[in-house]
C-alpha cells in the first residue's frame, strides 16, 4: 500500500477521513441529546432512531456550507478538521538529483514523485486532525501488545494496511454510518469502478472493495493526502522552503530520538492538520503503482487497479 515518504520515524499509524456531506446540520439525538455525525442513522451513544435537525416547519429550508479548519469531534473524541474542495500541483518540480542536493537522501527516493501534474479534489471531506490515538484505538482493539512505545496520546503504531481499514468501518458501525469498505473472498466479484486489492490475511485471501460514494470513514487517497498536507501551498513544505524550522512543525530522524511523539504537539498547518511532516507514517488508500503520477486520472485520482 501506498504512503507518504517524509522525514518520519519509521512507524506506520491511521489518519482517517470522514465522507460526509459538506451542506447538512449536524444531528441531535431527541433522546439524549448527543451531537451526532451529519448523516447517521441513529445515535452512537444510546442507539436511537435519529430526526434530521432540518425538520419541522421552523427550521431554515437553506443549508450552511461547511467552513475550511472547522472542526467536528467523534463518538471516540477523534477531532475531525473540514478539508474544503480545490486543486493543486501535486508531486515535484525539482529533479530528483536537486532533491538530493537540497533534502539528501538518494535521487531513487523521489523517483516516482513525477511528472508534477494539476489535481482537482471535487469534494470536501473531513480528515483526522492528528494520527489516531492509542487511546482512541482501544475503543476497536483493546489489547495493544504489538506496541512497544505506550502511551495514550502516542499514535497508535504498527498498524496494518487492513486493520486500518477494519478500525474504518468499526467507525462507521459505531457511529451509524454506511461503510466504505467491504472485505470479500477473493473469489467474489468486486463493484465497478472501485478499488479492488487483494491481501492475504493468514491463509485466506480477501478482496477489499472501496465504495467510494458511500458516507462514512475510510482512508485517504494519496492525492487527498498530499491536498490536505500541502494545504494550499505550493512550496516544498506546507510551512515553506526553509527545511530548518521543520523542527517547530514535524518530529523527524533529527530531533525524534527514534520514537514516536505525542500527537499535535508541534505545529499545524494552515488547515489545522498536525504531524503531516514528521512523526509517523500514515497509510493511504491507494494500491502502489510505479506509474502512478503518469497514468492516474487528473481529477479525484485513486489506485491504477480501479
Amino acid at each position: 500500500m501506498k504512503f507518504k515518504e517524509t522525514a518520519r520515524v519509521w512507524f506506520i499509524s491511521i489518519l482517517c477521513v470522514l465522507t460526509l456531506s459538506s451542506t447538512v446540520y449536524a444531528i441531535y439525538c431527541s433522546q439524549c441529546g448527543t451531537q451526532n455525525s451529519d448523516d447517521a442513522n441513529f445515535c452512537y451513544k444510546c442507539g436511537a432512531t435519529l430526526r434530521s435537525s432540518t425538520e419541522g416547519e421552523s427550521q431554515p429550508t437553506t443549508k450552511p456550507k461547511r467552513k475550511p479548519g472547522e472542526i467536528m469531534t467523534n463518538s471516540i473524541g477523534m477531532k475531525l478538521v473540514w478539508i474544503p474542495p480545490g486543486e493543486f500541483m501535486m508531486g515535484e518540480i525539482r529533479s530528483p538529483k536537486e532533491m538530493v542536493s537540497r533534502y539528501g537522501g538518494r535521487a531513487p527516493w523521489y523517483r516516482d514523485n513525477y511528472p508534477q501534474h494539476k489535481i482537482k479534489i471535487s469534494k470536501g471531506f473531513w480528515m483526522g486532525q492528528c494520527e489516531v490515538t492509542q487511546a482512541q484505538y482501544k475503543s476497536f482493539k483493546e489489547d495493544l501488545y504489538f506496541m512497544k512505545h505506550k502511551g495514550d496520546n502516542l499514535p497508535a503504531i504498527k498498524i496494518g494496511w487492513d486493520d486500518a481499514i477494519d478500525f474504518c468501518n468499526y467507525l462507521s458501525r459505531k457511529e451509524g454510518l454506511e461503510q466504505c469498505i467491504a472485505i470479500l473472498d477473493a473469489s467474489s466479484d468486486g463493484l465497478v469502478g472501485a478499488i479492488e486489492a487483494l491481501m492475504t490475511l493468514g491463509e485466506t485471501p480477501k478482496k477489499y472493495v472501496i465504495d467510494w460514494d458511500a458516507k462514512g470513514y475510510r482512508l485517504p487517497t494519496e492525492a487527498e493526502w498530499e491536498y490536505a498536507c500541502r494545504a494550499g501551498t505550493t512550496t516544498d513544505f506546507s510551512f515553506g522552503n526553509n527545511i530548518t524550522v521543520i523542527k517547530d512543525y514535524a518530529w523527524f530522524a533529527d530531533n525524534s530520538n527514534n520514537k514516536p511523539h505525542p500527537v499535535g504537539t508541534k505545529k499545524s498547518n494552515a488547515f489545522g492538520l498536525y504531524d503531516m511532516h514528521g512523526n509517523v507514517h500514515e497509510w493511504c488508500s491507494d494500491w502502489y503503482a510505479d506509474e502512478y503520477y503518469k497514468e492516474s486520472q487528473l481529477t479525484d485520482p485513486r489506485s491504477l487497479s480501479e
